[in-house]
């Protein structure tokens, strides 16, 4: 299952977020490379960050730091339920 996710992850048509949840299931830390390197890409939209963070948290067990995802359209709306609650 190792090799199988790491080929993913060099894909470029790959689904992260989906790979990512994978990843988190699997626990295997030898992924976190590829995890933490995709988490660091600025390019990254809110979800797929998120399913990067829950993935790394979930495998190390320590909580990875909070991005500012404004003016990510999932993130704003989100943000914008949150504050109808308050």
């Amino acid at each position: 299952v190792y090799s199988i996710l790491t080929e993913e992850f060099r894909r470029d048509d790959m689904e992260l977020a989906y790979v990512a949840d994978l990843a988190g299931k699997l626990g295997d830390e030898r992924l976190l490379p590829y995890l933490r390197r995709a988490a660091e890409d600025s390019s990254a939209d809110y979800m797929t960050f998120t399913a990067l963070k829950y993935a790394i948290e979930r495998i190390t067990g320590e909580e990875m730091k909070e991005r500012d995802f404004t003016g990510d359209p999932v993130f704003d709306y989100l943000a914008g339920m949150n504050s109808e609650d308050e």
